[in-house]
């Protein structure tokens, strides 16, 4: 396909006779040079204006981000509107107005002492880069062929990074000492590059005024607008913009807050990052520039779009170093492909008369850099980092059905097949020949797969063991063998013949990751053998609960091995676990109802197990001490369960060096019995504010999980001679 449409524009050989220019036309030089410069004086001064405006101004966050946020709208937004100016009224004219404005309002920054001189000072700058960067792309394009063109926006992506790098460096030098003059400086080199500007392209004139594809008939501007409005791929590659500068926006805006709140992160990480992603850009493009001339726009697309997304899912899956190391360099990859490819697309699909236009249009794309910082905040707050990058490279992978989409539109007026566009993309790939292996052994490996399952299904429900009704425990020793836990298996009715069960074990290992860890296993009755297999694979962890331990103690033991605190508040209050001896607590209000019941001691658990079956377990132990001979000592005292629990609960709180707990126990009821106080000691978190320190009768309940001493000497108190009266022998 040709893209030198226009009668009038510059002929092949007058585009290549600028053979000592590496065949590019001066004015590309020019303009590649002038955004280097450029972009460093405007990042030697803009990122610092967030600094001034909190520090000096005393805005808070709110205002500084719409001010900043306001060169991202405008640009967005003013692109179509100086594009299309540029088409109608000459390149030359556009970017001679804008940049002339754009000089002034980094002058003016030096005069600006309110809020709203600064939010519209840098609206105005933001409108100014949408006027002046598209119409130079255009004209770059115009004085260039279609080949030359992945170079020159390849050049001037390279410019841009060049800036990014050397800008704030500078910056942070001479914005200590001069502040907001520092504008001065960038206003200073704006205005030179002005001059050259004027001077250069009145040198080119004739050259430039011929290039230019303009349309005699000066197309109006609705018909522009529904001309842009009606191009599919169009649409779609700005969406992908946006979507895209949604999620490259969080590097500056989302990473920095991310890495404060890593421990495993060194202090000045994300300077590094930075540097990494601009020296990556400078060094690299110009290489992965040369191996992408050759391969269709698609291949470029779906593998930038690949690495961005595998570099956002390093942020999530790592909190070191390496891992947001290896992030950066994989979304540089990534955006090295993308930008410089989108905007060839672009060009590509440039009507005639219109290529400014397109290019201006293109730029609301950007409106992503305006969104994407809102949403990642919103994010990071609400959901966490984690989520935050994963949602990203979410919305990354979107970018192929993007693309995807909007070559299909441009592709269907060339009349290109989407076969011809898959073949293509997969023959870059070099996915053709892998694909045909794959295709010819499907037969064969669906056989294969099929001979192998179907014995493998008989053979497990063969080996498994016949239906349970009872919870059991598994043991398995350390250096313990496949067959010596075959051996426990069968032992415990799980399987019927453990001689076979290494056999299945090999076979488990074929489609499941499987390694016996050592432990302790409760194997519930409604867990089937592949369930089985996999509860001894995660392992167990031992929990050691001290006496008198609160559920709030039991709870930080239990977060070190994930589980959470809220979790076990939540399970210690539940209703419907099924022991009978849970119907003889009362109902009255009290923090945690299971209180005083889950007995302290050495347990061991499954990895992976819930709040819920571990209080199961705990309340088990209770169950097992509520023997006949307990109750029966009960009612002889004229006990209730709660009070007994709730005495031996106190009995864990005092001292019992001198005064063994029996005594101390029998001390207790004898002030019960004469309706006195009871002294308590301080008591722990939450019952510390429940005024319980000084209380007639016992408490509403259990103050901690007593021992099993404190349980026997609260049954058994010291001998006393007394009638019948509560905690009588």
């Amino acid at each position: 396909m040709s893209f030198d449409r226009n009668p009038n524009a510059l002929t092949r050989k007058e585009k290549y006779r600028w053979v000592k220019y590496g065949g590019y036309h001066p004015i590309v030089w020019f303009l590649i040079m002038g955004t280097a410069i450029t972009r460093t004086a405007s990042f030697m001064s803009l990122p610092f204006l967030a600094i001034y405006l909190s520090k000096f101004l005393n805005l808070d966050p709110l205002l500084v981000g719409i001010t900043l946020g306001m060169s991202g709208l405008t640009g967005s937004m003013g692109g179509f509107i100086g594009g299309y100016l540029s088409d109608r009224w000459g390149r030359q004219r556009i970017m001679l107005f804008s940049f002339f404005v754009w000089t002034g309002v980094f002058f003016g920054f030096l005069f600006a002492d309110s809020f709203w001189s600064f939010l519209i000072l840098n609206s105005l700058n933001g409108l100014c880069r949408a006027f002046f960067e598209p119409s130079s792309q255009a004209l770059m394009a115009d004085v260039s062929t279609p080949k030359q063109r992945l170079k020159i926006f390849s050049y001037r992506y390279i410019a841009i990074n060049i800036g990014m790098v050397t800008g704030p460096m500078l910056g942070s030098l001479l914005f200590g000492t001069l502040g907001l003059a520092i504008f001065l400086y960038t206003g200073m080199i704006y205005a030179v590059y002005f001059l050259l500007l004027c001077i250069f392209l009145f040198l080119h004139h004739h050259d430039l005024r011929k290039a230019q594809e303009s349309d005699p008939n000066h197309t109006r501007f609705r018909e522009c607008w529904r001309t842009i409005r009606q191009d599919q791929a169009l649409r779609y590659f700005v969406l992908a913009g946006v979507l895209f500068f949604m999620v490259y926006s969080q590097i500056e805006s989302s990473l920095p807050l991310y890495l404060a709140t890593q421990s495993g992160t060194m202090d000045h990480l994300f300077p590094i990052l930075l540097s990494i992603n601009a020296a990556m850009v400078i060094l690299l493009q110009a290489f992965i520039t040369r191996w992408v001339e050759n391969k269709h726009i698609l291949t470029s697309l779906i593998i930038g779009t690949l690495l961005s997304a595998g570099g956002l899912l390093s942020f999530a899956l790592g909190n070191q170093d390496a891992a947001f190391i290896t992030g950066v360099v994989l979304i540089t990859f990534g955006e090295i492909l993308i930008f410089p490819i989108s905007s060839l697309f672009i060009d590509r699909i440039a009507k005639d008369g219109m290529r400014g236009t397109y290019y201006g249009a293109n730029n609301l794309g950007q409106l992503g850099l305006f969104l994407g910082p809102i949403l990642g905040g919103l994010l990071l707050h609400y959901f966490g980092g984690e989520t935050l990058w994963w949602m990203m490279a979410f919305l990354t992978m979107h970018l192929i059905l993007f693309h995807a989409m909007g070559y299909r539109a441009f592709s269907k007026k060339q009349g290109v097949t989407i076969l011809d566009i898959v073949r293509r993309v997969l023959i870059d790939l070099r996915l053709i020949t892998p694909i045909k292996t794959i295709m010819k052994s499907v037969p064969l490996l669906s056989l294969t797969f099929l001979c192998l399952l179907l014995p493998y299904s008989l053979f497990e429900q063969g080996i498994e063991g016949p239906p349970r009704s009872q919870t059991v425990e598994v043991t398995i020793p350390e250096h313990a063998t496949v067959g010596d836990v075959g051996r426990e298996l069968e032992i415990q009715k799980i399987i019927q013949n453990h001689r076979f069960f290494p056999l299945y074990a090999e076979g488990y290992s074929l489609f499941h990751s499987f390694s016996i860890q050592p432990g302790t296993y409760r194997i519930e009755p409604d867990m089937d053998l592949q369930e089985v297999m996999a509860v001894l694979s995660r392992g167990t962890f031992q929990v050691d609960i001290p006496d008198g331990a609160t559920v709030e103690k039991i709870a930080e033991l239990l977060e070190d091995h994930g589980i959470s605190k809220q979790e076990v508040y939540e399970a210690a209050n539940q209703t419907d676990y099924h022991f009978s001896f849970l119907r003889d607590i009362p109902t009255n209000p009290r923090p945690y109802r299971l209180e005083g019941y889950m007995v302290p001691g050495s347990y061991e658990f499954n990895r992976g197990v819930e709040a819920e079956e571990i209080i199961q377990v705990i309340l088990e132990r209770f169950e097992a001490l509520m023997t006949q001979e307990v109750r029966t000592r009960l009612r002889q005292g004229n006990l209730s369960m709660d009070q007994w629990v709730t005495v031996a609960s106190i009995l864990e709180l005092q001292a019992s060096d001198q005064n063994p707990k029996p005594s101390q126990a029998r001390e207790i009821y004898d002030r019960l019995n004469r309706g006195g106080i009871i002294e308590l000691p301080p008591l722990p978190s939450p019952y510390s504010n429940l005024n319980y320190s000084q209380t007639e009768g016992l408490p509403p309940g259990p103050l901690n999980n007593p021992g099993t001493e404190s349980l026997n000497a609260a049954l058994y108190p010291k001998n006393h001679t007394a009638g019948q009266e509560k905690g009588n022998d």
